[in-house]
């Protein structure tokens, strides 16, 4: 079945707005947590839908949206340990009392406090700004783009890994394959279903290597314990370094499967009709 570019982009102008709904609703939640998992989601799901339009003014929304989504890092990197703590014991790397005494060191979220009213701020601020970006640009701008053309691009980069074992090359294919997860259930919407096994399979590949990265903020976070600590802080990361390995070598499994297609053959299975 042939995807009509017209309705693609008419889709892609409402897709946009819709995430930025998202926030909004995001705001009303009075839990943080909650709050801030639901935003970076949205910001996730907006900046790979902005790369579709490859305009001036969608690389500045990017950019913005980055700038948020990285002032909610605080918040975020607490709750990724946590996780991290979670996984290794239940891959019985930790014990039972160790992961306890990591998560006591962590400590909870605020509800509440001058942290949480500064997130709700940020984003506020950046709502503001998204919106007005829309109206001045982007929705014409989605009228006239070269939808194919982004998700080819989106395709490659996400098919480029430098080194398997480098935490910083497989943070970066992380946001890559995040672009094409969320690029792909935008296809999926206008294409009566195509490419949603693709969609699932790029969300597990992305959950695996998010296991990874929340692994690495851990072992940053283990890092600035003081000497005191040494004998426990140096068994908790051998215990992050063994299961990292062991996430790497399922991620490039999964991902040489979904990856397989150079880009040029998966351009062709997009299949778009400029009508």
């Amino acid at each position: 079945m042939r995807v009509s570019l017209s309705e693609a982009r008419a889709a892609l102008a409402r897709r946009l707005d819709k995430v930025l709904n998202k926030v909004d609703a995001a705001l009303r939640e009075p839990s943080v947590t909650i709050l801030l998992h639901e935003a970076r989601k949205a910001i996730k799901e907006y900046r790979a839908l902005l790369r579709l339009i490859g305009s001036v003014e969608a690389k500045q929304a990017r950019r913005l949206a980055a700038e948020t989504a990285r002032s909610l890092s605080s918040a975020r990197d607490r709750q990724a340990c946590r996780d991290a703590v979670s996984a290794l014991k239940e891959a019985d790397l930790l014990t039972d009392a160790d992961a306890t005494h990591i998560v006591r060191e962590i400590g909870p979220d605020e509800s509440g406090g001058q942290e949480a009213q500064e997130h709700r701020e940020a984003l506020g601020r950046w709502l503001k700004t998204a919106r007005t970006l829309h109206e001045a640009h982007l929705i014409a701008q989605a009228g006239t783009a070269d939808i194919a053309r982004g998700m080819r691009k989106g395709y490659a980069q996400a098919r480029r890994v430098a080194d398997w074992s480098e935490p910083g090359h497989l943070h970066e294919l992380r946001k890559r394959t995040v672009t094409h997860r969320y690029q792909m259930a935008f296809f999926a919407s206008v294409s009566r279903g195509r490419g949603l096994r693709r969609a699932e399979k790029a969300q597990k590949l992305r959950e695996i290597l998010g296991g990874y990265q929340d692994v690495e903020t851990l072992k940053q976070y283990l890092a600035t314990w003081p000497e005191v600590h040494a004998d426990f802080r140096e068994l908790a990361i051998d215990a992050g370094n063994l299961y990292q390995r062991r996430l790497a070598k399922r991620a490039h499994r999964a991902h040489r499967q979904l990856f397989r297609r150079t880009p040029r053959q998966f351009g062709r299975h997009l299949n778009f009709a400029d009508h």
